[in-house]
């Protein structure tokens, strides 16, 4: 590789001609016109500049200095589309009339037409074409009728004329048809620059302030002026016309005093008729309501205040919508709604007292640094600005951790900010004044490293672990010892000394062998400094912003602030070829090279990713497209097959390398809940039911935000991000043109206390079907649809069921009242229980979630004092079959060991008033273990009547007439040991003592399967246990298929099984192998292994107690104990230490490969935990 970078090196020197921006290819796969598509509501990443409502108030428009367009559903609080906008920020945005296409304005003069449905652009023209190349614009402003849009264009470089003592600039306003996008008036408004426009409500007159604190009115056909108010003595910031016509509000903020007042004139008389003086500082913005009687007015200390423009009174007290800054306020045009913002913040409040009604704040960072682990297992990412990073482990495909800094954010500080020991054992951010150190493990303690002042990063590490270098302020490096933290020397450049502190350092990079460190800022030249004596070696004539390092220190690579990107000479400190043109407009912000130095990839505030093919006639292969805004930093990975790139937009996308595909993008929001989607909208995420970032819009109702759950049956993928990077390819997913995604409809309609029972209350719920009716006013219909399976939850765990066919279209609505018991634990603070309910369609497409809470009344105003609950114990094992052939050794051993050991804790800890152990064995002459048995078990904690049959069966259980029908209070722990197989449809069964026959030896026949317990009958008996905490153990071969049958997905989706259940009822299922694997019992252990693991290793030699270590043992953690320790026993046997059984059979597939399966002498369990959050279990606990 290194011979090779050499060759490329030589082949650089010689002549090239410059490489010109090829064609940048199709964007990345876009969901077909019948998919819905799938929107991370992640708000702007910078400023709001502009807003406006839509005609019909059911839309508002944002747009901001991250060159974006949102649009969101006002009713729905919900983003619907983002429009990335062009390569300059925003500065002015309106509806024009119909809602369906918007017009902007931006810093470098384009103003352009959009479809907002498709945010697709439909026509542009070019402030440019009125002289200037420097032309703005400064303001736009629509007719009521849209006939045409006002146009102010100024001059973004004002030259001051000395010999008139002023500054002099190009400003115009154009009047533009929007139909064609074409000027049809030109009106030149010499040196002095517009700040506000406004249309008078018949559109004849345009209204226009100026910086110099001139009002003007221009007539809209001729051009003539028709008014002017000169000298209103400061900065004319906004303009609010009378609907009525009446009169003209214009807001004046004196630059010298820093006041802020109203000047209301008569645009038809021209009178001055009142000035407003207000408490107010610089107005930023004025809206007057659609009546006339008032105006609203926000200023930059965040204060709102609404006036009466006849007499200037202060209708209501200020209100403070934010921090002081950067505010925006747009009013609805049925005047019941506002909008405000602060920098990116956005909030719509009622119009009467300004009352929040909705949050649509950003709820994601920007990512500014991004770090790559050395083994590739996990990445982390985030903002040091907010001072917030997460990490992901690639491995599990999910969010693991999220990490916050102790000391203040660090506004403004550059990207890169963010690096992992090449060891992998430390994560380090910069916070205020110090390095912040975490270990990489999902807990532990961070430490801190203070700095000198004016050191904010980047931050680097060196290849050998030696040195860390941190920039700063004055393009200055900090050298410090990796090790120990200890500062070894400051790095100055000698071109930025006795400069001022907006020089900083842009990008660090080390060589390969740590022996020199490239410092480079964006404003000054780059230097190359030797590590070890602090020596200056050579200088990089340039401003660079991004650079990367060839392993092998021959090849560098660099970009600056214009957008160029160059390779060099690195030992030289020579440049040998230009990769891109400068443009003026766009920064590089990052650069990555391959492992193997055959790619290039360069990124930043071009929205692009492109990758670089470096072979002897370096050319560009991809730009790949996709994020929203400014790319901050790349990663290769996998041997560089995959590439990660991480944006001011918040989110991190995956591509595959060179090809170019768009994989997968991950976002993690700022409250830690996170997402993680694929180009066709696939998903992954932590949090289902309540995660209020995620929807869908579809492509016939672009103006709607449907729930998530709507299409979750077919889109939600668990382990997306692992599966993706293990290479799974998916099946595609049901076309959805035909699928009924009407929503039937579901309310809690009461919640009334029983009289006599304070911890009994009566639900009633209805859910009724739906109609067909229009959809969005088009012609296309949502077809009818009948409601079908009522589910009710309690604080998230199913309390209440009703199957079928239960509402059809237009017949009325179903509605059911469920009895439900309340918790009240000895432990429990909180007097509020959460019932939330739903049900599905035709094309078990989910209802959106009802919701209600409801106070418990004995609870109120006092803590809950409860009696503690019970704790129940059902272990069954089953060693003798009435077909010995299935016989095993020690599964009835293991019935009871487990049972014992389980018991013994909670007696220990007194946590439930009683522990009721109940042991189903077949061993020797106990024949307990049966079908019959354990169904009347579960019927009697269910509250069931039990026929006579399963009354007999309990008289022969020694201990069940202490069982009661289980509570919310309560914990049913149920372990199975014994035999379990999974036949060929992907159903899981366990087998009892009742096999039937012996005819078959062992095999799987129908008669068996009749016999035995199949995990969708075994999901049915436990429905309607109400234990507030369940789990189940299943030490059995084949045992994770229990769960993870044909299709299952851990979520709200209605369907059947052991799976289904487990999630709504939040149970932990520990399974003892794999799918397709066998569960092993040992001769000398005598016991099988997931049982020895729990029990002797586990509980105790209380090795359990490891995930933190505190000298406490949690049910959950004990569980997951095992998962981790029994692959090392299985691991003994595969090497012949022990001798082993299986508990498994031979499986006879129902088909025409037959044949029984190879058992496996391995053994990896798996952990089920849909436990929502609850709170945990203590089993033990020392001294």
């Amino acid at each position: 590789m290194i011979q090779r970078s050499l060759r490329l090196v030589l082949r650089l020197l010689l002549p090239f001609p410059l490489l010109a921006a090829p064609d940048l290819g199709a964007a990345p796969a876009e969901v077909t016109a019948t998919m819905p598509r799938l929107v991370v509501q992640s708000g702007h990443s910078g400023n709001i500049d502009a807003m406006q409502f839509s005609p019909d108030d059911q839309l508002l428009a944002t747009g901001g200095n991250d060159k974006r367009i949102k649009l969101w559903s006002v009713d729905d609080a919900r983003e619907l589309r983002t429009i990335t906008a062009g390569a300059d920020r925003l500065t002015a945005l309106a509806w024009l009339p119909g809602g369906t296409a918007l017009v902007s304005g931006d810093e470098g003069g384009e103003v352009r037409i959009w479809n907002a449905a498709a945010g697709a652009m439909l026509r542009s023209w070019h402030c440019s074409g009125e002289q200037s190349s420097f032309l703005r614009v400064a303001d736009l402003a629509v007719t009521e009728r849209g006939a045409a849009v006002a146009v102010a264009c100024g001059d973004r470089i004002r030259l001051y004329d000395k010999a008139e003592d002023r500054a002099k600039s190009e400003n115009w306003l154009v009047l533009l048809d929007p139909a064609r996008a074409q000027p049809r008036l030109r009106i030149a408004l010499q040196h002095r620059q517009v700040s506000s426009l406004a249309w008078s409500t018949d559109g004849r007159e345009i209204f226009v302030g100026d910086e110099d604190g001139s009002l003007r009115i221009f007539d809209a056909t001729t051009g003539a002026l028709r008014r002017e108010w000169q000298a209103l003595g400061g900065t004319v910031m906004a303009l609010a016309p009378d609907p009525g016509g009446r009169w003209l509000a214009a807001a004046i903020w004196t630059r010298d005093s820093q006041a802020g007042r109203i000047e209301i004139v008569a645009p038809a008389s021209g009178r001055r008729l009142r000035t407003i003086p207000t408490p107010l500082g610089r107005l930023r913005q004025l809206q007057a309501a659609p009546d006339g009687r008032w105006l609203a007015a926000v200023d930059e200390a965040a204060q709102l205040r609404r006036f009466d423009p006849a007499d200037g009174r202060e209708l209501l007290p200020a209100l403070a919508i934010g921090q002081s800054g950067h505010q925006q306020l747009a009013l609805s045009h049925d005047g019941r709604r506002m909008a405000t913002s602060d920098w990116s913040s956005l909030v719509i409040r009622t119009a009467a007292d300004g009352q929040v009604q909705a949050d649509l704040s950003a709820g994601v960072d920007g990512v500014l640094s991004m770090a790559l682990a050395p083994d590739g297992r996990s990445l982390v990412a985030g903002n040091q600005q907010r001072g917030r990073f997460g990490v992901w482990s690639l491995t599990e495909g999910r969010l693991v951790r999220q990490l916050e800094t102790d000391g203040l954010a660090l506004a403004g500080a550059p990207a890169g900010g963010l690096a992992l020991s090449p060891d992998g054992a430390w994560i380090v951010a910069l916070t205020d004044g110090a390095l912040q150190w975490w270990p990489t493990g999902t807990t532990g303690t961070p430490r801190r490293t203070p700095l000198p002042p004016d050191f904010n990063g980047p931050l680097v590490f060196s290849d050998d672990a030696r040195w860390l270098a941190v920039g700063g302020r004055h393009v200055r490096a900090l050298l410090l010892d990796a090790r120990s933290g200890d500062t070894t020397r400051v790095l100055e450049a000698a071109a930025a000394r006795g400069v001022d502190d907006s020089y900083v350092v842009q990008t660090l990079n080390f060589s390969h062998d740590g022996q020199t460190l490239l410092v480079a800022g964006s404003d000054a030249v780059a230097e190359v400094w030797l590590t070890a004596t602090g020596e200056r070696r050579c200088t990089l004539d340039t401003s660079i912003t991004a650079a990367t390092l060839l392993r092998g220190d021959r090849l560098l690579a660099t970009g600056n602030n214009a957008g160029g990107v160059r390779l060099w000479d690195y030992r030289a400190c020579e440049a040998v070829y230009p990769l891109q043109e400068e443009d003026e407009l766009l920064e590089v912000k990052a650069l990555r090279f391959s492992s193997d130095g055959e790619l290039l990839a360069s990124a930043g505030e071009d929205n692009l990713v492109t990758l670089w093919r470096l072979d002897d006639t370096p050319h560009r292969l991809h730009g790949l497209q996709g994020h929203e805004s400014s790319v901050q930093a790349l990663a290769f990975a996998d041997h560089d097959r995959l590439l990660f790139s991480a944006s001011t937009d918040g989110t991190i996308r995956l591509w595959r390398s060179p090809g170019g595909e768009l994989l997968a993008t991950l976002v993690a929001f700022s409250d830690g809940r996170w997402v993680v989607t694929d180009p066709e909208g696939r998903f992954d995420t932590a949090d289902l039911e309540s995660i209020p970032y995620l929807h869908w819009v579809l492509p016939d109702d672009p103006f709607r935000a449907v729930p998530l759950e709507a299409f979750m049956k077919d889109y939600f993928e668990p382990r997306l991000l692992a599966r993706i990077l293990a290479g799974e390819h998916f099946a595609p997913v049901r076309p959805l043109a035909s699928l009924n995604r009407t929503p039937v409809s579901v309310r809690i309609t009461a919640i009334e206390p029983d009289p006599s029972d304070a911890q009994q209350v009566s639900v009633t719920v209805e859910a009724a079907g739906a109609t067909s009716r229009p959809r969005n006013g088009a012609q296309a219909t949502q077809p009818a649809t009948a409601a079908h399976d009522l589910r009710l939850f309690r604080d998230g765990q199913i309390v209440g069921h009703a199957d079928g066919r239960l509402a059809t279209p237009g017949a009325g609505r179903y509605t059911q009242r469920f009895s439900v018991r309340l918790p009240r634990t000895a432990t429990q603070t909180r007097s509020e229980v959460r019932f939330s309910a739903y049900a599905f369609n035709d094309d078990r497409v989910k209802s959106p979630t009802a919701r209600m809470s409801y106070e418990t009344p004995a609870m109120r105003g006092r803590a809950a004092t409860a009696e503690r609950g019970k704790a129940y114990v059902i272990s069954v094992g089953v060693n003798q079959h009435e077909n010995p052939a299935w016989d095993l050794g020690f599964a009835a051993n293991d019935a009871r060991v487990l049972a014992a050991s389980i018991v013994a804790a909670l007696d220990r800890r007194g946590t439930y008033a009683q522990v009721v152990p109940l042991t189903l064995t077949s061993d020797g002459a106990t024949r307990q273990a049966s079908k019959a048995a354990l169904r009347a078990v579960i019927a009697r904690l269910a509250g069931e009547s039990l026929p006579r049959e399963q009354v007999l069966a309990l008289a022969q259980l020694p201990g069940a007439d202490a069982l009661r029908k289980a509570g919310p209070d309560d914990l049913l722990l149920l372990s199975f040991a014994g035999h379990g197989f999974t036949d060929g449809g992907g159903q899981f069964y366990l087998i009892p003592q009742d096999t039937g026959g012996n005819e078959d030896g062992r095999r799987i026949t129908p008669s068996l399967k009749a016999h035995a317990i199949g995990s969708d009958e075994l999901s049915m008996w436990l429905r309607d246990v109400d234990a507030g905490d369940l789990t189940m153990i299943v030490d059995a071969c084949q045992s994770a298929a229990s769960v993870q049958s044909e299709g299952f997905k851990p979520g709200p989706m209605g369907s059947r099984g052991l799976g289904q259940l487990a999630f709504d009822k939040g149970m932990r299922i520990l399974a003892a192998s794999q799918s397709d694997e066998f569960a092993l019992e040992d001769q000398r252990l005598r016991h099988g292994l997931l049982t020895y693991s729990l029990v002797h290793d586990g509980l105790q030699s209380r090795r359990a107690d490891f995930a933190p270590p505190d000298q406490r043992i949690w049910l959950d953690e004990w569980l997951q104990y095992g998962v981790q320790r029994v692959p090392t026993l299985a691991e003994e046997i595969r090497s012949g230490k022990r001798p082993a059984g299986d508990r498994g059979a031979r499986v006879h597939r129902e088909s025409a490969a037959g044949g029984a399966a190879a058992p496996r002498p391995a053994q990896q369990p798996a952990l089920f935990d849909f436990n929502k959050g609850r709170a945990g279990i203590l089993l033990d606990q020392w001294p």
